[in-house]
Parts: C-alpha cells; structure tokens; sequence
C-alpha cells in the first residue's frame, strides 16, 4: 500500500533524520516513534504513514497491524521563490523549499 504527501513546507534534508528513524519498521513501532518528536517534519511523516495505513483499510488488505514500512523517502519539491527586504530599501531573494514524502507498506 502507498501514501503520497505532496509539497510539504519542510525541507528534504529536514525529514531525512526522522525517514531514517522509521524505515524497515513496523507501523506501530513507527507511529509510536513519531509521536513523541517534537518536530513539524516527524508530524508530516506520522501523518502519511496514517494516511498509507486508511488506504491499506479501505482495500480491505488483511493484517494491515502487522505491515512494516518497506519504503520510505523525502524528495525536493516546487521552490518558492520569495523577497524580502534588505539593506537601503532593496529587495533580496530567498529560497523556500518544499518536499514529496512516499510511503509504501508491506506485509
């Protein structure tokens, strides 16, 4: 079963630490993990791990308490380019990244 989450306001390079904390897991073990982060980014993830979990239920795929996560990655997203304003009224540009976080589930 899969679970996208698509142009979440965190970096890649953010999510990667808490990606890497969860994979080849079980789902409980994972969302136990993740819930006591006080990250944004392991709140993003916890969210798409719930959301693969409704899409394993909504098949009907039996033993969906006993999958792991098989795998699990962060890519870059759209960037937001953005201005701020600098030194003697002049406008300096900045950079806001977004990502892509996949999720696929297995027995």
């Amino acid at each position: 079963m899969k679970a996208t989450s698509k142009n979440i306001g965190i970096s890649s390079k953010k999510l990667k630490p808490y990606i890497d904390l969860v994979r080849n897991k079980n789902i409980n073990e994972a969302l136990i993990l993740l819930r006591y982060q006080k990250s944004p980014a392991a709140f993003e993830i916890h969210k798409t791990i719930e959301s693969a979990i409704a899409n394993a239920k909504d098949l009907s795929i039996p033993g969906v308490d006993n999958m792991k996560i098989d795998e699990i990655y962060a890519n870059q997203g759209a960037t937001l380019k953005r201005w701020r304003a600098k030194a003697r009224g002049r406008p300096g540009t900045f950079n806001h990244p977004t990502s892509h976080i996949v999720v696929k589930l297995s027995q």
